[in-house]
């Protein structure tokens, strides 16, 4: 509630001079329970004894020894006593604030006196496999307390993690981790390095490089979470090789399938190499929904046209890819990843054509099947 509706705008106007003028004498709160009775002396033309009661915010009733209290209304004595305790409850609160942030400081400080330094990238693979991201390589020179540790572990499930390469050409591709949360964060893992660290999370200090310290390199929650969440997948999905992408699309034409593809007869016909993918994008666009795909090697790029994609694919002819790269389905075909997408591409063609005839008030079916919202 707001006591000041209780008053005529000139006794405000004038109550508030008084108690900044320091006119509030003796100011006494007496308990009545789940209300207080407010007390003091103040100075007008002489000292008036004033009362009001107080509940929640707002006034209840008051007492003035002036004239325009005698009168039955409320007065500009009363309006300076409100005032009084308005601050007062104002400063109360800053004061209670402060108090915790204090407590809340002593407490980070006691926390960060007993933390110790973990290392939980360090630990080498027990099983003898050949690791691509050696994480306990790229992380070495990290400072990392168990602090640390514990605040970004429980951040782990908001991490988005993407493999593929990297956007040189294909001959010198990479394989390449992205991490990101949608809060602001990101980085890249290389064979090489860590990489396009960036946290704008608010909270951390760092948040242009990610990290809290930038000479000592100790990460932010945020970015240890992303790294410990990448580390993880690529474990548990064997992500990496020993050769760039390029190489190992040259490797499959010397595979003992292609030496015999080179050496028979030419009666059965060379089986495509596998090197195609496609993956799946949803956008919304002036409030209606996309579902688009993109296609690509190294690189992926926007499928413009389904249809046009499908009947290259069914007449294993070339399908242009970006301005440099196309797809020769005479012979190559798509991952074995990318094969249910191109299931639903069909699907989808399919489906477009159904709806658009059933319901074309709410679908249209073009180069993408899209929904009106």
């Amino acid at each position: 509630m707001d006591w000041k509706r209780r008053f005529y705008s000139t006794d405000l106007t004038r109550g508030k001079a008084y108690y900044r003028d320091g006119r509030v004498h003796d100011l006494i709160e007496a308990d009545l329970g789940d209300r207080l009775m407010l007390l003091a002396k103040v100075q007008g033309s002489r000292l008036y004894r004033t009362q009001v009661i107080w509940f929640n915010g707002d006034i209840i009733t008051g007492d003035c020894s002036c004239p325009v209290a005698a009168a039955g209304r409320t007065c500009k004595h009363m309006a300076a006593i409100c005032f009084a305790k308005e601050e007062e409850e104002r400063k109360r609160g800053s004061e209670d604030e402060e108090r915790k942030q204090r407590e809340q400081e002593n407490l980070e400080a006691q926390r960060q006196s007993k933390r110790k330094q973990v290392f939980p990238f360090s630990e080498p693979p027990k099983d003898g496999k050949y690791r691509y991201f050696r994480f306990d390589r790229l992380t070495k020179d990290f400072l990392i307390y168990d602090t640390d540790l514990a605040d970004a572990q429980p951040l782990c499930s908001e991490v988005h993690v993407d493999y593929g390469y990297d956007n040189h050409e294909s001959q010198k591709a990479a394989p390449r981790i992205r991490a990101y949360m949608y809060s602001g964060a990101s980085l890249t893992v290389t064979e090489d390095g860590i990489t396009e660290v960036r946290c704008r999370n608010w909270s951390c200090k760092g948040s242009d490089t990610g990290f809290l310290d930038k000479e000592s390199r100790r990460p932010c929650p945020h970015t240890l979470a992303m790294l410990l969440e990448a580390k993880r997948q690529a474990l548990e999905n064997d992500w990496g090789d020993a050769t760039s992408y390029g190489a190992s699309r040259i490797l499959m034409d010397f595979s003992p399938e292609g030496l015999t593809d080179l050496t028979d007869d030419g009666e059965e016909p060379a089986e495509k190499t596998p090197m195609l993918r496609l993956l799946p994008r949803v956008s919304v666009i002036f409030g209606n929904v996309h579902l688009g795909f993109k296609i690509g090697h190294a690189k992926l790029y926007v499928v413009k046209d389904i249809d046009e994609l499908l009947r290259a694919e069914k007449a294993e002819t070339v399908y242009p890819i970006g301005k440099t790269d196309e797809a020769n389905f005479a012979n190559e075909t798509f991952d074995a990843a990318s094969m249910p997408l191109l299931e639903m591409m069909r699907d989808v063609q399919r489906a477009g054509r159904q709806i658009t005839e059933q319901m074309p008030d709410k679908f249209y079916y073009r180069k993408r099947l899209s929904r009106r919202q």
